[in-house]
């Protein structure tokens, strides 16, 4: 009948292979303990499934009539069935026995536990139990327990796989410690490659908690429509190879003609000028003036003179020379005429008199005394 729910199994479930195994937990099985303080050296909780009758002891927590137990699964955390509770007597207390036992599963933490089995042990009616010697190495199979030690089985009709099992014991008597030689879940190991499946089952909106570790092959077409509401946590990382087709909305409205080639990492803070001049100098001044003035000329020069005077005249003229000299004196007038000379004389006096004339003579003379008159 075993043999028969084997493969069935392999149909109802997709497995590519089962196996009839002595204990589906294996010495480095996860396992705990609840209604016991914590572990002990010299009698841990890992007794119970290290292969020998070396065996647990677990010291209640609560009075004398409360339960405990032991949850445990797998190393491989692969799914199985369990057929059989098998245990061997410890070596030195009969009343110590578990002789009654509820077997639960779960899928994972966080599915619920399923009641499979409820029952008592044989040895509940002999309280004189034959006991195993510690530390002997069992040699069970699927189908017998260790003809050379002793134990006691319970069997049961299961077909329903499980990760988790949680088995809860109730002693021969009311005690304080329970203790275990070793406990044998016997039944089926599945194998956990699922071949996938021609008609999956898809889903209109995404899971709400997705999984915690990406598949390491994902697809190599992404979506052809991506989701309306990105991420707002952009990743951290840019890509090192951005998209070459811009975007369709610039950040701008009205975009530059003709952008910088090296844009300015500090925009100025001087407003610029309204009318930019048309034609800017090709080689401005090296010293500009430090005052420019307020009103300047609508006329310049256009041949300004080369050495100009340190100390400008007060009044200037009014009517200046059309031809100026090219060595202006150093020491200007006080006192100008105001109505130049129209044709000034060449050789000037060596020694000009003292009190010039009020009235000076209309027709000036053209050739004048080399030694002027004392009184005029």
């Amino acid at each position: 009948m075993t043999r028969q729910i084997s493969s069935l199994l392999l149909l109802a479930f997709g497995t590519t292979s089962a196996a009839n195994v002595a204990n589906i937990l294996d010495p480095n099985a996860i396992i705990t303990t609840f209604g016991c303080s914590p572990d002990t050296v010299a009698f841990p909780s890992t007794n119970t499934i290290d292969g020998t009758t070396d065996e647990y002891v677990c010291s209640k927590t609560g009075d004398t009539t409360s339960t405990a137990g032991i949850i445990a699964a797998p190393s491989s955390l692969s799914l199985s069935i369990v057929e059989k509770i098998r245990l061997y007597s410890q070596q030195g207390c009969p009343s110590c026995d578990p002789v009654s036992c509820v077997l639960e599963g779960r899928l994972d933490a966080s599915s619920t536990w399923t009641v499979i089995e409820e029952s008592s042990f044989p040895w509940i009616s002999d309280p004189t139990f034959p006991r195993n010697t510690a530390g002997i190495v069992i040699s069970s199979t699927y189908d017998a327990g260790d003809v050379a030690l002793q134990f006691t089985e319970v069997s049961f009709p299961n077909s329903v796989p499980y990760r988790d099992y949680r088995l809860t014991f109730l002693t021969r008597e009311e005690s304080e410690t329970m203790m275990i030689g070793e406990v044998e879940l016997v039944g089926i190991m599945l194998d956990d490659t699922f071949p996938p499946s021609n008609s999956p089952t898809t889903s209109a909106s995404p899971s709400q908690s997705p999984t915690s570790k990406p598949t390491p092959s994902p697809t190599a077409k992404p979506t052809a429509v991506p989701t309306p509401n990105p991420t707002p946590q952009p990743t951290s990382s840019p890509t090192p190879n951005p998209t070459t087709i811009p975007t369709p909305k610039p950040t701008t409205p009205v975009p530059t003609a003709k952008p910088t080639a090296t844009p300015t990492s500090k925009p100025t803070t001087t407003p610029p000028t309204l009318s930019p001049t048309l034609s800017p100098t090709l080689a401005p001044t090296l010293s500009p003036t430090l005052s420019p003035t307020l009103a300047p000329t609508m006329s310049p020069t256009l041949s300004p003179t080369l050495t100009p005077t340190i100390s400008p005249t007060l009044s200037p003229t009014q009517s200046p020379t059309l031809s100026p000299t090219r060595t202006p004196s150093l020491v200007p007038t006080l006192s100008p005429t105001l109505t130049p000379t129209l044709s000034p004389t060449l050789s000037p006096t060596m020694s000009p008199t003292l009190s010039p004339s009020y009235s000076p003579t209309i027709p000036p003379t053209l050739s004048p005394t080399r030694a002027p008159t004392l009184d005029p």
